[in-house]
């Protein structure tokens, strides 16, 4: 049927003549006349007016038959819903308590760093440098914080006036977006390059190039675990495989109680340094027998890190075990290994002076009990001088004082000559024997009055009731050793 037996045909069926669609179209009957007789063809306008006049497409008048339309497959699942504001602000809440839990790790790490650079000398630096770190932090949070508020209220009300459709197919999921009817986003994501989903409290949170979309997990409660839909099956799925399920039964008690007991341990250490250091001087060279702590706190810690891991292979959530675990482990080995070579140089300055007076004096003193030290003012120079001094055990020392008895290098009293060698330390020391070694020389109680040039020598004394032996290590110009009588 050609276009003038469509006009003429659907003409008749109107009962118009000729004329009087001529009329209708404001043109002649002889017009009409040639497009029956497919002289000629309607204009554009007047095709537009004949599709009104008939009651039919264009397409149709013409003859044109429309492309085939494929059939849309049927999802296995399909979903439609509208967002309402309670859950929307629920999670809002949610992100700030998360924000704020952060914040406060973070302000509790430099809590303890804090309390670990008061033990060292640039105490003021490291202060500043950590309370940079916190206002830094601090400001991150704040700024953080206004933003998901900020973006939380302008997105509030364009995803209320949404209505999201999610059609579930066999190899991909479909997200229609619409709104009064009209389609905003049609998205095909296929399951293999779905990024990630978290499970809230209320949503399913899909992640796909940097869009996130909600599913209210209000439309999977069938109350029968047997129902469970496939949709839900496949987002639980990548949720495990990419942040795994939150621990239940006794590993989530085990792994809290390991996370606690880790930062109790980082606590309990700061706590012991500084009992053991402010209590007194002999609590430095304490910690060289209590480094062991250290290492058997850090086992805490590191079984943490054990349990994360073995957690975290069967696919449940445990990255806080791993990261306080590992931050936790570090720092008490890290400290541990510091006390230990502090306090064992410490030891081997004190004991160092005691060994080279065995060697000097060719006898062998009696064993340590422990070893603490003391300051004096000198008389003739105002020098501060450090006095080394070490406890005896009182069951070894019977031979040694004996010994002491009978060597004449031993003095009761210094002379005024030796006085003045000694620099007037002895003079504020309480003593039963003394005596007066020059490095310089390898003499004992020297009586030369003048000289020239350096002099470095040791002042010891040695009190019977206490068992207790004091060196004064001094090492002076010559100059300011010896002064005439008249000064």
């Amino acid at each position: 049927m050609t276009v003038g037996e469509r006009i003429q045909y659907h003409r008749k069926k109107q009962n118009l003549s000729q004329e009087e669609l001529g009329q209708k179209l404001l043109v002649s009957r002889q017009t009409v006349s040639l497009w029956e007789t497919d002289q000629t063809l309607p204009t554009v306008d007047n095709l537009r007016l004949l599709r009104d006049i008939f009651g039919i497409s264009i397409d149709e008048l013409l003859g044109v038959e429309p492309a085939p339309v494929p059939d849309e497959p049927t999802p296995l699942e399909s979903y439609t819903f509208c967002h309402t504001r309670e859950p929307l602000d629920a999670r809002l809440k949610s992100q700030r308590r998360s924000l704020l839990a952060y914040c406060c790790v973070y302000l509790f790490v430099i809590a303890i760093l804090f309390m670990s650079v008061m033990r060292s000398d640039e105490y003021l630096v490291s202060c500043l440098v950590l309370g940079f770190l916190a206002a830094v932090y601090a400001y991150r949070y704040f700024k953080a914080f206004w933003e998901h508020r900020k973006n939380h209220d302008s997105d509030l009300n364009r995803m209320l006036a949404n209505t999201y459709t999610y059609n579930l197919f066999e190899n991909e999921l479909h997200i229609r977006i619409q709104r009064d009817g009209e389609c905003l986003e049609n998205l095909h994501i296929p399951y293999d390059v779905l990024a990630k989903v978290r499970c809230s409290e209320f949503y399913y949170e899909i992640y796909n190039r940097g869009r996130m979309y909600f599913v209210p997990r209000s439309l999977f409660e069938t109350g029968d675990p047997a129902l469970r839909s496939r949709f839900e099956t496949l987002l639980e799925t990548k949720r495990s495989n990419k942040k795994g399920v939150p621990p239940e039964g006794k590993w989530w008690i085990i792994s809290t109680v390991l996370v606690a007991l880790s930062i109790l341990a980082l606590i309990f250490e700061n706590i012991m340094f500084d009992w053991i250091y402010e209590a007194s001087f002999e609590g430095l060279l304490e910690l060289h027998r209590r480094t062991w702590v250290y290492f058997v706190l850090s086992a805490i810690p590191l079984a943490s890190v054990g349990v994360g891991i073995y957690l975290r292979c069967k696919g449940v959530r445990s990255l806080k075990n791993i990261i306080i675990g590992v931050i936790v482990a570090l720092i008490l080995i890290v400290s541990g290994t510091i006390q230990y070579t502090v306090s064992k140089n410490t030891l081997e300055q004190f004991e160092e002076p005691f060994l080279s007076l065995e060697k000097y004096l060719a006898v062998d003193l009696p064993e340590v009990e422990r070893y603490s030290y003391d300051s004096v003012r000198s008389s003739h120079n105002d020098a501060v001088r450090l006095i080394k001094i070490a406890y005896f055990d009182a069951e070894t020392c019977a031979e040694f004082e004996k010994d002491i008895l009978q060597d004449r290098r031993w003095l009761t009293e210094f002379s005024d000559k030796l006085s003045w060698y000694s620099d007037g330390v002895e003079q504020m020391l309480s003593y039963d024997y003394i005596l007066l070694y020059d490095l310089s020389t390898g003499e004992f109680n020297p009586v030369t009055e003048t000289s020239s040039g350096r002099y470095h020598f040791l002042v010891v004394c040695y009190e019977l009731e206490t068992h207790c032996m004091q060196i004064c290590d001094i090492y002076l110009p010559a100059d300011k050793l010896f002064v005439t009588e008249s000064q």
